[in-house]
């Protein structure tokens, strides 16, 4: 039946009630509209208005089921504009726990992704929803100074510029964009060295391998902040080096200024686990609040910023980082989790740890293996058997759920659950393949995906 706007039988079962002269309630006269057949239903104009009303009332007067509806909404800017309609939904829509479950039933959506080729967004295809939002990314100017794209992360850009780098949001121009100053000097390390002036040892020669402790940088990289604001902020951190170990150095961009660097104890050489080897294109992952760097062959150097301490994660058993290859990849899992996608030949292997259950390789669960020729179908080129070519890994979705994969001087997009794969660039033929635009060149070491933002940002309340 359709009454009023509603169609179909209401499921929830409503006692009739009526008053001690015998007429019906709001309640009775909703009951009757959802149990009655509509050629028994005979309720004079009034009557059809109260039996809606209480019909509403019975649906959004429940928060268990509000929750239900809201969870359903799909989007978080849907969800943001729920938030809006009164003070209840707000609480609801705002809450933390609710949010969380929002998230696992509604990951946030890709809306495409940036190279620095072409210094604006490649769209991915996207539901009416997230229309308006693809186009503030594509019409958002980057300014004509930018020479690449440093980083993408949660909604803002990370640009470098030839006066510098500076952070801006696509998904909120009217932020401008924030210059970033240069670099302070790191601050005096000698509390790590005896002097700055050779010492002559015991024996007199002066060759004292103890002083002076000169310290170098190993690696170095600006990461945009961790998920949880919409601040325009950013952290450096750099690895330094000498004879006798290795430290981190961590300095904070923000409110437009670089806080006080701070450093971590020294790991001495000796308690390595084994040599560096350069690092991954993208200096590494930030994400509940620890900077993962993959810059050894089989483990991963943590950097917890709330300690400043550095410890170690053991790759998986069989997992081996072969620099010249790019064949392992990080992203952030639920939780404190982290994952891992490791490619070896045309197989790919997804791989999660937990980190919150001491951090160790042992925590390390294989969730996923992909036969990569059987995803890709007829993408796939059958010179790849060969075993000639290597399949690069360049990033990988929040619990990976997407990763991009290049070959042959090919971007390809995989949806790693559904096993669905499009090939987005195509660096032989020099065209950008979404929307057949052609294109000067290809930097395929640069593919930076753009996220909707979240959390949502919800409109202060007005008490």
């Amino acid at each position: 039946m359709s009454y009023l706007g509603y169609s179909g039988q209401f499921p929830i079962c409503c006692p009739f009630r009526k008053t001690s002269r015998g007429q019906s309630t709001p309640l009775h006269l909703a009951a009757a509209v959802v149990m009655e057949p509509k050629s028994k239903c005979k309720l004079s104009p009034p009557e059809a208005v109260a039996a809606s009303a209480a019909l509403i009332a019975m649906v959004f007067g429940n928060d268990d089921i509000l929750r239900e509806i809201l969870l359903r909404l799909g989007f978080p800017t849907c969800l943001v504009r729920a938030a809006a309609v009164c003070k209840d939904w707000y609480r609801i829509a705002s809450d933390p726990d609710f949010l969380r479950r929002f998230r696992a039933l509604n990951p946030p959506h890709l809306l495409g992704f940036y190279n620095s080729a072409r210094l604006r967004l490649v769209p991915r295809p996207h539901p009416p929803e997230l229309a308006s939002a693809v186009r503030r990314c594509n019409s958002f100017d980057l300014g004509c100074n930018v020479s690449s794209i440093y980083d993408c992360r949660n909604g803002h850009l990370l640009l470098a510029t030839s006066d510098g780098f500076t952070i801006c949001s696509p998904l909120n121009p009217e932020r401008g964009q924030v210059a970033i100053p240069d670099l302070p000097r790191i601050a005096d390390l000698s509390d790590y060295e005896e002097s700055d002036e050779e010492e002559e040892d015991d024996d007199g020669t002066g060759d004292d391998n103890s002083c002076p402790l000169w310290w170098s940088t190993l690696d170095g990289g600006l990461l945009l902040a961790d998920d949880g604001g919409d601040a325009l902020s950013c952290i450096d951190v750099t690895l330094m080096f000498n004879w006798m170990g290795i430290l981190a150095h961590v300095r904070d961009f923000e409110a437009g200024a670089w806080n006080e660097g701070r450093r971590s104890e020294v790991i001495l050489n000796e308690d390595l686990p084994e040599l560096f080897v350069p690092a991954a294109a993208k200096f590494g992952l930030f994400a509940h609040g620890k900077v993962y760097m993959i810059c050894m062959e089989h483990h991963i150097l943590v950097l917890d910023l709330h300690s400043t301490s550095l410890f170690f994660v053991k790759f998986p058993e069989g997992v081996e980082y072969v620099e010249a290859d790019a064949n392992v990849g990080l992203s952030r899992a639920e939780g404190s989790g982290i994952c891992l996608i490791h490619v070896e030949g045309l197989q790919l292997f997804v791989w999660e740890n937990r980190m919150d259950c001491g951090g160790g390789g042992d925590n390390w669960k294989l969730v996923d293996t992909v036969c990569l020729g059987q995803a890709f179908g007829d993408l796939a080129d059958p010179a790849w058997l060969s075993g000639e070519f290597v399949m690069y890994v360049y990033d990988v979705g929040d619990n990976a759920e997407y990763v991009f994969l290049e070959m042959q001087e090919q971007i390809f997009y995989m949806h790693v659950s559904s096993r669905r794969v499009e090939k987005v660039l195509d660096g032989e033929t020099g065209e950008k393949v979404l929307d057949g635009e052609p294109r000067d060149s290809t930097f395929l070491s640069n593919a930076f995906p753009m996220m909707m933002v979240w959390p949502p940002t919800f409109p202060s309340l007005k008490i």
